[in-house]
């Protein structure tokens, strides 16, 4: 396939060097002989770029052509990652509000933990109260 520098290559090199003299104002047999030889290598130098236009323009089309043809199975791929993230996305919603839940079940337990450590204290207390009255 053609790089940017040498297509460059191809088009630029196809402007004459200087300004072009109208035909019309040629008198001379030299003048119009060399007229017509400037005009012969800018039209050889133009055909030989078009030839290399035409040779770069295959690939291009080729390359089109496999992307044309990959085109449905990325419609496919991206409706399917669609699917997924949406299925990800309420995954993690769910998980959210499970793991705060949770947190707020273990901040329950806790609570509870300390309510029976203070109730044993305290019938710890009574015993020990009892056994020094008797």
């Amino acid at each position: 396939m053609l790089d940017v520098v040498t297509l460059n290559m191809y088009t630029t090199n196809i402007v004459p060097d200087g300004p072009r003299k109208d035909p019309r104002s040629l008198t001379s047999l030299p003048e119009i002989l060399s007229c017509l030889s400037a005009f012969q290598s800018e039209e050889a130098e133009l055909s030989n770029s078009l030839t290399h236009l035409l040779k770069a323009r295959e690939p291009i089309l080729s390359s089109l052509g496999r992307l044309q043809s990959i085109s449905p199975q990325l419609n496919e791929l991206q409706v399917d990652a669609s699917l997924l993230a949406r299925k990800v996305s309420n995954t993690a919603e769910t998980a959210e509000r499970v793991g705060t839940r949770v947190r707020s079940l273990d901040e329950e337990m806790g609570r509870v933990r300390e309510a029976s450590d203070r109730v044993g204290q305290v019938m710890e207390l009574k015993v020990t109260m009892l056994s020094d009255g008797t």
